[in-house]
């Protein structure tokens, strides 16, 4: 299927849009394919440990982050996404504990 946009002008207001509208939804719909495993998985790899600093592009809700931040002292969250972003900041605390 091909989509036809203007480039960056056209393709970033289709994914903050659709993001937009899966925010709330998105953590319990990703539960259901069990990710969590394979996201700690990618963390271990990593080899992050405390000191490090970490740049998470495309933090979505922030479930990487949180995982970063259990790691390493300094971390940092980014996304297209401003309706992500909220559920990210909303939860963070509730799931730093």
């Amino acid at each position: 299927m091909r989509r036809d946009t203007k480039g960056d002008q056209g393709y970033r207001p289709y994914i903050t849009r659709s993001f937009a509208r899966w925010a709330r939804l998105y953590d319990p719909f990703i539960s259901l394919f069990r990710v969590k495993g394979v996201r700690r998985k990618t963390l271990e790899m990593n080899g992050v440990q405390s000191g490090d600093r970490v740049l998470d592009v495309c933090t979505g809700t922030g479930d990487v982050a949180l995982e970063f931040a259990r790691r390493c002292d300094d971390v940092t969250g980014i996304d297209l996404s401003d309706g992500m972003l909220a559920v990210a900041q909303r939860s963070f605390p509730r799931r730093a504990d």
